[in-house]
């Protein structure tokens, strides 16, 4: 898929002290949900995970990345276990910081299903040539949290070159028997000053279905000083 920075002009834009992003919905964009297995259990943290590339989020340069059971990815070790999302910016201490929540919701890959092996559900790779890799994280039919028979499928896609990131959700329920299905698309920075995230969904209740999946991208503006293509493939 090729997408040009038209869609910055488009997009909502919100601008950092060090870096400023704008955001637009693009037409939806499923990749693979294969790769590397993260052996990941409720409310958990993965390890040191190679980016494969040098990725700059917010202004800072990075090689590798920190996966959250709950949906996040990130790039700062030490992070909470987070499970309950609060409205961010915010600086409470349960909350990750550095990192993008793509929905960040309470889902539990510890859980026998589908596939029928426990911590089967998170996956990530790096795919594609220098200058134009994509790092993939795949939440892959995950359960919800005291909602186990309701599945999560959503993607992080951080792409080489540009420091594009996108944000693919194929389905999202709400789990109301848990801090009423609340959840947050978006960014948020290390110091926990600022945040972008998508309207309706900081700490909210929102939902998408498999008949109506979305992609969402997060473009610095620093990219069409880059080159034409945002994607680059």
């Amino acid at each position: 898929m090729r997408i040009f920075c038209l869609w910055v002009f488009l997009a909502v834009s919100i601008k950092g002290n060090s870096q400023a992003y704008s955001f637009a919905q693009v037409p939806f964009s499923p990749r693979l949900l294969t790769g590397t297995l993260i052996p990941l259990v409720d409310d958990a943290v993965s390890g040191v995970v190679p980016i494969g590339f040098t990725f700059c989020f917010w202004g800072n340069e990075y090689s590798q990345a920190y996966v959250g059971s709950n949906g996040w990815v990130g790039f700062t070790a030490g992070q909470p276990i987070a499970f309950t999302p609060f409205a961010i910016p915010t600086t409470n201490p349960f909350i990750p910081r550095n990192c993008i929540m793509g929905a960040f919701h309470d889902m539990n890959p510890g859980i026998a299903g589908a596939p029928p092996t426990p911590t089967q559900y998170v996956y990530y790779r790096t795919e594609g040539i220098a200058p134009f890799r994509r790092f993939v994280v795949s939440w892959a039919n995950v359960p919800m949290y005291q909602c186990i028979a309701l599945r999560a499928q959503q993607q992080i896609v951080l792409h080489e070159t540009s420091n594009v990131i996108e944000n693919t959700i194929y389905f999202k329920p709400i789990c109301a028997a848990w801090v009423n299905g609340r959840a947050i698309q978006g960014l948020h920075n290390a110091n926990a000053t600022q945040a972008i995230v998508i309207p309706g969904r900081n700490a909210t209740t929102w939902s998408v279905t498999a008949n109506n999946p979305e992609t969402y991208i997060y473009v610095p503006f620093e990219c069409c000083n880059l080159h034409g293509d945002i994607f680059g493939n």
